[in-house]
């Protein structure tokens, strides 16, 4: 089993929405926020991926962008951790 490195304070967690996008729609936006303060009591720094948080009915209309955001981030070397700087560019 591949594990990835330990997380560390200053670190980045990329946050998607790759099933049906409910993060963006009001009535549930407050449990992502609650999400991103826990993360940030910890030391760590959250990004959204763009599309994440635009709501359910336009990611069940533009389902080619919650595949952009999914391919986009694993693209990134920072998904797995990293500092803000590695983000920049």
């Amino acid at each position: 089993m591949i594990k990835p490195p330990k997380l560390n304070k200053g670190d980045i967690i990329a946050t998607i929405s790759p099933s049906w996008g409910c993060a963006g729609d009001e009535d549930v936006r407050w449990k992502y926020e609650l999400g991103v303060k826990r993360l940030e009591e910890l030391g760590l720094h959250e990004v959204a991926a763009p599309n994440s948080l635009k709501g359910a009915d336009f990611l069940e209309k533009h389902p080619e962008k919650r595949a952009e955001d999914v391919s986009g981030y694993r693209a990134k070397a920072w998904y797995e951790g990293g500092s803000l700087a590695d983000t920049e560019g």
